[in-house]
């Protein structure tokens, strides 16, 4: 039962880097913030290829580590977007739209379909988004909020690259697969900036890498962490449960970030619920 303190802490991890985002994008734009947590995660799992290197590596597998890179340096991006323009608590609960989405990705590339309990999760989760946009809208007088089209756009990206994930680590497994990614993703926010004026190479040197360090290092531990757990059971029960994370990250917004959740523990509890169901039995 070791799996389950480790995927617990990789859930803190993942609430703590919640907190982080948040706290830290006021002192700098969402793309200094995604380059320096996509660095720092590049610098870690880089170090591992030449440990995990296998040779031949199919061209399908290629074709989907592009993919999934490309979705995930997106995701990285608009994850700090959504943070600049709204609370964390309000919009993160949104993310557990993910299993819904990826349920809807496995039905269209391998015909599955889901379960019974896997409904019930769906309809956990589609009433929970009912829930949160009624309650903001009597926050805020307003249903969608500035941040939520980045998060949905964030949400839509993982659930891409959680599907990926499934076909990928089976056929190089989990260290050589992040080690490709992770390398990738660096260098697409880092393209990303040179293209459309977000950065220059007099700016990269001043990076402010010291003071958001953090970042990389909470993004890189609720990885490893998160592998470790599921080498010891398996991968949906990690999965599933590593949604309490959401729960972890509102806990934290209104201690740290004095952010008001009352309206919020209903929804987001349905769907933290909802999510698990699905991703469990769906």
């Amino acid at each position: 039962m070791l799996w389950i303190p480790i995927t617990l802490l990789s859930a803190i991890t993942e609430a703590a880097l919640t907190i982080e985002r948040k706290r830290l994008v006021t002192d700098a734009t969402p793309f200094q913030l995604a380059l320096i947590q996509g660095g720092i995660s590049a610098l870690v799992f880089g170090l591992l290829l030449p440990l995990t290197w296998r040779g031949h590596i199919d061209v399908l597998v290629w074709a989907l580590i592009v993919i999934r890179s490309v979705s995930d340096a997106c995701a990285a991006v608009l994850m700090f977007v959504a943070m600049e323009r709204d609370e964390a608590s309000r919009i993160m609960p949104i993310t557990a739209l993910a299993p819904l989405f990826i349920v809807g990705l496995e039905l269209a590339w391998s015909g599955r379909h889901p379960s019974a309990l896997g409904l019930v999760g769906v309809l956990l989760v589609t009433v929970g988004v009912f829930a949160l946009l009624r309650g903001t809208k009597k926050e805020s007088g307003r249903r969608i909020t500035p941040g939520m089209l980045p998060i949905f756009g964030v949400t839509l990206c993982w659930s891409l690259s959680s599907t990926i994930h499934g076909i990928v680590t089976p056929r190089i497994g989990p260290l050589l697969y992040l080690g490709l990614s992770q390398t990738l993703i660096f260098f697409l926010i880092l393209l990303y900036g040179f293209l459309f004026g977000k950065t220059t190479v007099k700016e990269l040197r001043v990076l402010p890498v010291r003071k958001n360090i953090t970042l990389g290092i909470f993004a890189s531990l609720t990885q490893v962490l998160q592998m470790f757990a599921q080498s010891l059971t398996l991968a949906s029960y990690v999965i599933a449960l590593k949604r309490s994370s959401l729960v972890f990250a509102m806990i934290g917004s209104a201690l740290v970030l004095k952010e008001k959740i009352a309206r919020r523990i209903f929804p987001t509890l349905l769907l933290c619920g909802g999510a698990m169901l699905i991703i469990l039995f769906g």
